[in-house]
């Protein structure tokens, strides 16, 4: 297990994308308040329906924007050493596999991880092919030799990047449809419940459960949500359930395990000293949805008393609001949201200021304090009967 960890955490193409993701963060939130505000004034008929088409197209705008940050961002981490303009080039090459999808505006969304797919694909030849290389001699200069050095590679892979993309633009349909069926199996019920699973596990096994999860998963979920916002602003129906945004607002409440629940009891019903010193200073960084303190402070982390609430109380909250989801009973989430607000004011947001979702939040932390209530109890005595002896 340890292995495979170290595998994930260490691969260079798993990593790149992740830090390219990261780059366009702060971008994206910025673009979803500005989705949030849109709808809201489009709705209150403050702005007239005629607007729509240009804000569509300013978003499609934006996905092509994030689609060069995230190729140029993930070409330069990985060809450290390689000239400018090799990269410069590959930039180029992988860009312009959004040709086919112009005939599609609401495949545009898809670009981003396409064109960054397209990336990997050429630096994986770029790395691994052994170009022919001029080898320098008294009868050519230099200078000569490093250009045509330089020169070779790229229009090799000109050649076959043009390829390739001549190939995705006869099949292009087909390779949506099966990408678009496997987004759809990322954000399926059981899939989301395995990966719920898995980070409780890493966690209790005390390593960072989001991280080594998030970094196989975050490409899945950044998908998501950027045809969920597209979805938003034409006012279809919002295609994925189990995205990120949904993880963060209606399952990990208060972090990883959903502890939220658990800091209110360790906030407001602890009777031993090493409790309620901790919900002191955890309940606060638990509304915000840090909850380092709380796992390995409690501990959560190997105690037989908080494993099973750990697990079982993020796959309750998940199939909760999965189902009334599904069922049309509370709105989906459309819109990111910064991951640091409280939890109601975050969904509240994340699902355009529904009041339905923020009952919700409220009905979701309440389950939570009800499932870890007795167990947190059972250990909280026990810490007492141990403070008594000392």
């Amino acid at each position: 297990m340890n292995k495979v960890i170290e595998l994930i955490q260490n691969n260079i193409y798993v990593n790149s994308f992740k830090n390219a993701i990261n780059k366009v963060a702060f971008l994206n939130i910025g673009i979803a308040f500005f989705v949030l505000i849109f709808k809201g004034l489009e709705k209150a008929k403050f702005i007239p329906n005629t607007i729509t088409k240009p804000f569509e197209s300013f978003y499609l705008l934006a996905m092509v924007f994030f689609a060069v940050i995230l190729i140029n961002s993930i070409v330069n981490e990985i060809l450290t050493e390689e000239k400018e303009t090799i990269k410069i080039s590959i930039v180029f090459m992988s860009f312009s596999f959004i040709l086919p999808l112009m005939e599609s505006p609401n495949l545009i969304p898809a670009f981003p991880i396409i064109g960054s797919l397209a990336a990997y694909v050429i630096i994986a030849l770029i790395k691994n092919i052994n170009w022919f290389k001029f080898k320098g001699s008294d009868s050519i200069p230099q200078a000569a030799t490093n250009y045509f050095n330089v020169l070779i590679p790229i229009i090799s892979l000109m050649i076959i990047s043009f390829v390739i993309l001549s190939l995705f633009s006869i099949y292009h349909q087909t390779f949506f449809q099966l990408y678009l069926a496997l987004i759809a199996v990322m954000s399926h019920l059981v899939v989301m419940l395995i990966i719920i699973s898995l980070i409780c596990l890493f966690w209790y096994m005390g390593l960072h459960g989001v991280a080594v999860v998030s970094s196989v998963m975050r490409p899945f979920w950044f998908q998501m949500m950027l045809f969920n916002t597209y979805y938003v602003i034409v006012d279809a129906p919002l295609p994925y359930i189990g995205t990120e945004t949904f993880l963060q607002w209606f399952v990990w409440l208060g972090g990883s395990g959903a502890t939220l629940g658990l800091g209110l009891s360790l906030r407001y019903f602890a009777k031993s000293q090493q409790l309620k010193h901790l919900g002191k200073n955890s309940f606060n960084s638990g509304l915000h949805n840090i909850n380092e303190s709380v796992i390995f402070g409690t501990p959560i982390v190997q105690n037989k008393y908080m494993r099973i609430p750990f697990f079982a109380t993020p796959i309750v909250l998940s199939l909760i609001a999965y189902v009334l989801i599904s069922k049309g009973f509370i709105p989906n989430f459309g819109i990111v949201s910064p991951w640091v607000l409280p939890i109601p004011i975050g969904a509240f947001i994340s699902s355009l200021g529904s009041w339905k979702t923020l009952v919700m939040s409220f009905a979701l932390i309440f389950v939570s304090w009800l499932i870890y209530f007795p167990f947190f109890k059972i250990y909280d005595n026990k810490l007492v009967e141990e403070e008594a002896k000392q």
